[in-house]
């Protein structure tokens, strides 16, 4: 587990190099900027769209500069389509951005298929709140075989224009916790958790944040039957950090570069905490295009948990990096998966794009001393709309090979 931490840590000391090599790369402008007007932005404040283009009155600006400033303008991942236009005089040039605006205000019902029963629900996604680039998030959710949870998200990427940042989460649930061996299952029980975090941070670079923060949890378990009563629990709180890298560029159905996360959360006993917990875990992903409009993505993520096996336990099965495995059927203290996926677009509409994915998947597990290997092949497809910011529809359908079964999982709107 120390080789995929560190792992992890060098795979971010690339992403870093790269883009400093990619900034420094850039090819010399000519022209000065004597104007920079915004057109075509109902809802989105001008000043959002300015930062983002990283380009202002007494810069130079070249035959390359409009597409730089078109892709940085996509990658707020608020605009279907950006056009740079620029009108020179003499050696100044004024310089006109154009956008057109995707939904951003998204009442969406949600509707989830997978092995364990069906999911349904609600919710209400913001990722533009009042105009600044803000994201607010609200669900609850249903499941038959689980039970009810809910949620709450804000998250502030530039705090009053600065490089300042801000978020915080609040999550209910009462829901049954399944382990499970293959198809058998093996240990449940019922899990009734508040969970709430608050969190402030620093962009040190537009592609690389900071954040360092606090977090509480108080949470109840009970007893599925007698032979599976859960250890006794109480309230923990700690202190939580963050280093996020993002140096992608967006495409509508794939984004192209490096992004990663690095997390740590720390319940401390000595502070009152019910008991210690250490939670590390991270993820980085590298993808670029390939035989023209076609995509390529490698995901490593890694989790190592130091708590109560059972209550502090890592929930995995049916996501990607696990999609071989019953949905939060997977158990374990530490983990580590790597991903490989290639999309293809095949049928293009001017409301949408539908793709097809093919992915394979290997891990190593373990838990309560219990190690486990694993390779997962799949295929799958999604819907992307155009003029909203989330994929309408995906299904995918996994192949565990270790259990010679398949397992499928659809989702309908926006899936947590």
């Amino acid at each position: 587990m120390r080789r995929c931490v560190a792992g992890l840590i060098f795979l971010f000391a690339i992403g870093v190099a790269g883009s400093d090599v990619a900034a420094q790369g850039a090819v010399g402008r000519v022209g000065q900027v004597s104007a920079v007007h915004v057109e075509g932005n109902e809802r989105t404040r001008a000043p959002v769209i300015l930062e983002a283009a990283g380009i202002g009155v007494g810069d130079r600006f070249g035959p390359e500069t409009a597409g730089e400033i078109e892709q940085r303008v996509l990658n707020l991942r608020l605009f279907r389509n950006v056009d740079v236009v620029s009108e020179a005089r003499g050696g100044q040039v004024d310089v006109a951005i154009r956008v057109v605006e995707r939904w951003t205000l998204l009442p969406i019902p949600f509707l989830a298929g997978s092995a364990r029963g069906m999911r349904g629900g609600a919710y209400l996604l913001e990722s533009n709140l009042f105009g600044w680039n803000k994201l607010l998030v609200l669900g609850a959710v249903y499941s038959g075989g689980e039970g009810p949870s809910a949620f709450g998200l804000f998250r502030d990427p530039s705090v009053a224009g600065t490089r300042g940042l801000f978020r915080t989460m609040i999550r209910y649930g009462d829901l049954l916790r399944e382990q499970y061996d293959g198809s058998q299952r093996i240990y449940a029980y019922r899990d009734a958790r508040v969970d709430a975090s608050v969190a402030g941070g620093y962009a040190i670079r537009p592609w690389l944040s900071a954040y360092l923060g606090w977090y509480g949890a108080l949470a109840g378990a009970e007893a599925v039957d007698e032979e599976m009563a859960p250890p006794a629990t109480g309230p923990l709180h700690g202190w939580t950090a963050e280093l996020e890298l993002r140096a992608q560029d967006f495409h509508i159905y794939f984004n192209e570069g490096l992004s990663g996360r690095l997390s740590y959360r720390h319940a401390l006993e000595a502070l009152g905490a019910e008991r210690d917990v250490v939670e590390l875990s991270g993820f980085v992903q590298a993808a670029r295009p390939v035989f023209g409009d076609q995509s390529v993505s490698i995901t490593a993520q890694a989790w190592l948990n130091d708590g109560d096996p059972v209550l502090d336990a890592v929930l995995l099965g049916g996501l990607p990096g696990t999609r071989g495995f019953e949905r939060l059927g997977l158990w374990v203290e530490r983990a580590a998966t790597v991903t490989v996926e290639h999309q293809v677009p095949v049928l293009r509409y001017g409301w949408g794009i539908w793709t097809v994915n093919s992915f394979a998947e290997a891990g190593h597990s373990s838990w309560r001393g219990r190690r486990d290997g694993f390779v997962t092949p799949g295929l799958g497809f999604r819907l992307y709309l155009l003029g909203v910011a989330f994929p309408a529809l995906g299904v995918d359908v996994a192949w565990s090979i270790e259990d010679e079964r398949a397992l499928g999982m659809a989702s309908f709107g926006f899936s947590q």
